[in-house]
């Protein structure tokens, strides 16, 4: 009769800690690659749309729908980030600038007419990075005569507030990456933790000598 085979779970504590060591040394950054990049996948759209960006889509090699056009790189290396291409639901920003009290709910009534007009896009420049650097944002009055659409503006005293409108949505991309960014490499953290490691191996079905090796 061969020696008893283990699960994880019914390992002594001693042999447990020596396995968790090995996963934590060698095997956690492989085995969760593919976990991490399906829950990116899922929370970067969800958090973006909550916040009032309209993310493109763009079709992708080896998947038959169309996939956010969202990147990242998350390898705690200089350069790394993240970056989207798309636009803005100012029914959803504008209103969190107003909460925010960096404009007024005058100021959001007197522009909401111009903003159907408006069209602006951040667009990803730079394939060798992939944060709010590398992309710009791309304002275009889409009026039939935007000269005229301008200088109604200015007759309007309107001008000082589509350019306020300007700065703030510039700084807000930039904000926003940064947070997912830290976000996203919450997620990667949360799937590294030694929590999470326990309880991967408990639900694995491999099985160890009483000391902790693999059994074969």
């Amino acid at each position: 009769m061969g020696d008893r085979a283990y699960r994880f779970q019914q390992l002594p504590k001693h042999s447990r800690k020596r396995v968790l060591k090995r996963f934590l040394d060698k095997d956690r950054w492989s085995w969760f690659e593919d976990a991490i990049e399906c829950d990116l996948r899922d929370f970067f759209p969800e958090r973006l749309k909550e916040l009032g960006f309209v993310v493109d889509t763009r079709t992708e090699r080896g998947w038959n729908d169309k996939r956010p056009t969202i990147y990242w790189s998350l390898g705690c290396c200089q350069g790394d980030g993240m970056c989207w291409e798309g636009g803005f639901d100012w029914d959803i920003i504008i209103p969190r600038f107003i909460e925010k009290e960096q404009f007024t709910q005058l100021e959001w009534d007197a522009i909401k007419p111009r903003l159907d007009n408006l069209s602006a896009k951040i667009r990803h420049t730079d394939n060798h990075y992939y944060h709010y650097n590398s992309c710009t944002l791309d304002w275009e009055d889409e009026s039939p005569d935007p000269e005229t659409a301008f200088l109604e503006l200015v007759e309007s005293h309107l001008v000082t507030i589509m350019e306020k409108l300007h700065d703030l949505v510039d700084e807000d991309y930039k904000e926003t990456s940064s947070l997912l960014e830290r976000e996203g490499y919450d997620i990667i953290d949360y799937h590294h933790s030694e929590d999470n490691c326990k309880e991967e191996l408990a639900n694995q079905d491999k099985r160890y000598s009483r000391d902790g090796e693999e059994a074969a």
